[in-house]
This record gives structure tokens, C-alpha cells and sequence, in this order.
């Protein structure tokens, strides 16, 4: 249903959120790939209006082709881990301004 091109802007755009941490749920995946089908003027099922995001079917082919997107339910994050994050984030604003803290 998409072209090749537009289902790699799904797989990059999946990637760059990944590689900030931020887990996409089925359903908003589901509805990213209707509102990419909506904005672009692509024929797509009925069912998709009623519902207004994509179906199974639709995610099966998808991950057939690109099996490297995996979609897991998100985790909370520990209170470690955000403390560390806070700290690199810092750490990079810092660096890039100059500014010490």
C-alpha cells in the first residue's frame, strides 16, 4: 500500500524515536501509519477510518519486510536511570555551551 520510500521514512522515524528512548505502543504506531496514509492521499481499507489507525494485517506485512521494528509495551523508567540520563544530558548541554554548573 505504501510506496518503498514512505514506509523507510516510517523505519527511520521509528528508529530516531528508539534511539531517544521513546518506545512506540502498537496503537500509536498503528495510528502514525494511518495519519502517513491520510496525509498522502493512499487508498487504504474502510476499516482504518472507522478506527482511524491501521490493522494487524496491515503490521504483519509491515514487520515481514522490516523485521528489525520491534513494538513493546513501555516500560516505566527506573529512578536510576533518569538520574543518569539527567546527568549525560547535563553533560552534553554543558559541553556544547561551555556553561559549568
Amino acid at each position: 500500500m505504501f510506496t518503498e520510500e514512505l514506509e523507510m521514512e516510517l523505519v527511520e522515524y521509528f528508529k530516531e524515536l528508539d534511539s531517544m528512548f521513546y518506545e512506540l505502543t502498537r496503537s500509536e504506531f498503528f495510528r502514525l501509519a494511518y495519519d502517513l496514509a491520510q496525509k498522502n492521499t493512499i487508498t487504504h481499507p474502510l476499516n482504518w477510518d472507522k478506527n482511524r489507525s491501521a490493522g494487524n494485517e496491515w503490521l504483519k506485512g509491515f514487520n515481514h519486510r522490516y523485521s528489525e521494528i520491534v513494538l513493546k509495551k513501555p516500560e516505566q523508567t527506573t529512578i536510576a536511570r533518569a538520574r543518569g540520563l539527567i546527568c549525560h544530558k547535563l553533560t552534553v548541554f554543558t559541553t556544547f555551551y561551555g556553561t559549568k554548573w
